[in-house]
């Protein structure tokens, strides 16, 4: 129980280029690279509750926070295309580098609680001297990724294969145990990861496809803690890993205007680490155990295209069923999702010569209702809802601009998936986007 008001502020600058230098008919030196600097800002107040009932008092934790971090990433690759008899390739093989620093970091979240009228409405933040920048080294994250990928065309067949080497590490991840002795928490830093698609064109405006891929998440060093129920001590979490596996087909309609996809997916996501048992004192350890297999197992369906000229249209509905992963002896719903997703946009380009350039968009994003538990562990119902949006832009040779809006109808919306809490959607919200191609 917060308030309204409680936000969270984010502001992001980019800097990048994408380079391509052709080498010779056949092969192609590629090289990009990105500046990014965000600054996140929270401010509100957590857990409020009332001293008693019909009381006019309450009591609220503070919780203002902020962080600014930097990140700089550069991949180099070389293309290239040849024949190896009948199979025509696209070759792809490079690296790329990037690292994130936090260059400050603040949280006065346990800085105490303050009583509040109540229902606490009105409020001000008070001016709470929180300790200075928590960051006491140059905290950085490293990340490497060795990628080969070939393309392959033989007659109706289309094969996509790409494996590569991701490493990631960092320079903080240090802990004392309840002994005094300092250990190394940083977590396993590398594992392979790959992607595999096939495609079979049964016709001109007819193929069927199947893809594959296998992503990894480092896992973590946890001291002063057991492991489904094995010895205490240091506990190194092997890596999450993440698998998917997709069968679909698409077809071309209208004389190839609209494109139509289906799909079928399994997805898991297995060793994720959990904590089941609480630390009462320093002498005593956490119990944690590996989590079995989150499953989510759907189907998606999307539409796109032009109808007649100026009227374009995009749709797509999914249906997703979620399978929880519970730790022994419990069952708690970790996350929460609706089942049920669609949405449908469509733009139209007025067509006579007076209004060249202008046009107009309406979309709409609806989702079932789904089940939430919150930090109260009271079962709640989300209902379903639906997100009117709306557009009105104008087009040039060398320039746009696009007035949206979101919300249009000022609803009252909760987010898409829920955790321990559940987030409000912003209200009525207005967008200006401006291009310039020279």
């Amino acid at each position: 129980m917060g308030r309204p008001d409680d936000h969270s502020f984010a502001a992001k600058t980019e800097l990048f280029y994408d380079l391509e230098q052709r080498l010779s008919p056949n092969w192609t030196f590629l090289s990009k690279a990105q500046y990014t600097k965000l600054r996140y800002d929270a401010a509100g107040y957590d857990s409020c509750f009332q001293f008693d009932i019909g009381a006019t008092s309450g009591i609220c934790s503070v919780d203002l926070a902020n962080i600014t971090s930097y990140t700089r990433n550069i991949e180099n690759s070389v293309r290239g295309t040849f024949q190896t008899g009948p199979l025509h390739h696209t070759l792809l093989a490079g690296m790329s580098y990037g690292q994130t620093r936090l260059g400050s970091y603040n949280d006065v979240s346990a800085s105490g609680s303050v009583i509040v009228p109540w229902p606490p409405s009105d409020l001000q933040l008070p001016p709470v001297a929180g300790p200075q920048n928590l960051i006491t080294t140059d905290d950085t994250f490293y990340y490497t990724n060795f990628f080969l990928q070939d393309q392959v065309t033989w007659g109706r067949w289309h094969v996509l294969a790409n494996v590569g080497y991701e490493q990631e590490r960092n320079n903080f991840s240090t802990d004392t145990d309840s002994n005094g002795v300092e250990h190394d928490t940083s977590p396993p830093k590398n594992a392979p990861v790959y992607n595999l698609g096939v495609a079979y064109r049964l016709n001109e405006n007819t193929a069927l496809y199947a893809n594959t891929f296998r992503s990894f998440t480092p896992g973590n060093t946890v001291l002063d803690a057991t492991l489904n129920g094995g010895p205490p001590g240091v506990i190194v979490a092997p890596p999450t890993t993440g698998r998917s596996a997709e069968i679909g087909i698409k077809l071309d309609l209208l004389n190839k205007r609209m494109t139509f996809s289906a799909a079928v997916f399994r997805a898991t996501h297995t060793n994720v680490l959990q904590a089941v048992g609480t630390q009462t004192t320093a002498s005593t350890y956490i119990d944690y155990v590996l989590l079995p297999s989150t499953i989510s197992r759907g189907l998606e369906l999307n539409i796109a295209g032009r109808l007649m000229p100026g009227w374009n249209l995009t749709a797509s509905y999914s249906y997703i069923a979620f399978q929880y992963a519970k730790p022994p002896g419990q069952d708690p719903e970790i996350s929460q999702f609706p089942r049920h997703r669609a949405n449908l946009w469509t733009t139209y380009d007025f067509q006579s010569e007076a209004w060249r350039g202008w046009g107009l968009g309406l979309g709409l994003t609806a989702r079932s209702g789904y089940t939430a538990v919150p930090d109260t562990g009271v079962l709640g119902h989300i209902a379903g809802q639906t997100r009117t949006d709306a557009s009105i832009y104008y087009k040039s040779r060398h320039w746009s601009t696009t007035l949206g809006i979101k919300n249009l109808f000022n609803r009252r919306l909760y987010s898409d998936f829920a955790t321990s809490t559940v987030g409000v959607e912003p209200t009525r919200t207005l967008l200006l986007t401006n291009t310039f191609e020279f």
